[in-house]
């Protein structure tokens, strides 16, 4: 009788091993695949969000670049007009102000004579006749550009 009893409960403890094997395999390759899962999302939403911010950022440089040009054209229209040429202030003066008026992308003009003296203003701020002396500005003067 200890014989058919020893065998059953080996049988018993060994359904019950099969059973507990298999069960953590399961609850195993579940929480494994949950984890990869996850890891594998984050990474992708990562990648995706920073390619989205990279595109958005050459868009936005791009404009930013666009805007620049407009606006160096617009200086360089207004640097072409003959008033400007013949330096009297006043005329200088009327045209700092229709720039200033026909383009919201400035918020002050300057006209500045071949000596880095100021020639007029737009609005007028009273710079007139002082010298510019900063490195921006004769490095403007030298290249004869805005």
């Amino acid at each position: 009788m200890k014989k058919v009893e020893m065998v059953k409960h080996m049988k018993l403890s060994m359904k019950f091993l099969i059973l507990t094997l298999l069960s953590f395999t399961m609850i195993g390759t579940f929480v494994g695949s949950i984890a990869s899962s996850i890891i594998s999302s984050s990474n992708h939403l990562k990648e995706n969000y920073l390619a989205e911010n990279q595109y958005y950022a050459e868009k936005l440089a791009a404009t930013a670049n666009l805007l620049f040009k407009d606006m160096f054209k617009s200086l360089e229209v207004a640097a072409n007009d003959t008033s400007f040429k013949t330096a009297n202030a006043s005329e200088a003066s009327l045209e700092l102000n229709n720039l200033l008026q026909s383009t919201s992308y400035f918020n002050s003009t300057w006209f500045v004579d071949a000596s880095g003296s100021i020639v007029a203003t737009a609005p007028d701020i009273n710079f007139e006749g002082r010298k510019l002396s900063s490195s921006g500005a004769m490095e403007a003067l030298e290249k004869k550009c805005p």
